[in-house]
């Protein structure tokens, strides 16, 4: 009698793993692109929560907003002003933000103020 597998066996097990193998990297792939949205979304927040900061410390920009005007607020302003570091990251695509073409623009409607991010930064 010998010892050992037969070739079919061998294959059997090769199949079962790469089968294993195929689902783990799908779920790993699922899980990357998860993360990536709910840090983009994560970093958006914290520009526009720099962005109100810096607008609610700014009476005239403010007033000028609530009488009509379109408010811009370039990001290297937030970060010239220390409201905003100059070292952020596109999470997507692992390329800094240029602070200098991207800002939030501001506008009022319905009583209250509606932050949106802009880049490049076009807020006519």
């Amino acid at each position: 009698m010998k010892k050992g597998y037969t070739l079919v066996e061998l294959l059997i097990v090769v199949v079962i793993i790469s089968i294993i193998a195929i689902l783990a990297l799908t779920n790993i792939t699922k899980n990357t692109s998860k993360v990536k949205n709910i840090s983009s979304k994560k970093v958006e927040e914290l520009i526009k929560s720099s962005a109100k900061s810096y607008f609610y410390n700014n009476k005239q920009l403010r007033q000028d907003v609530k009488n009509g005007a379109k408010g811009k607020i370039p990001y290297s302003t937030l970060k010239d002003k220390s409201y905003l570091n100059d070292n952020l990251i596109n999470v997507k695509t692992y390329k800094k933000i240029d602070i200098n073409n991207s800002c939030v623009c501001v506008t009022y409607s319905n009583y209250e103020y509606i932050f949106n991010i802009q880049q490049p930064c076009d807020c006519d």
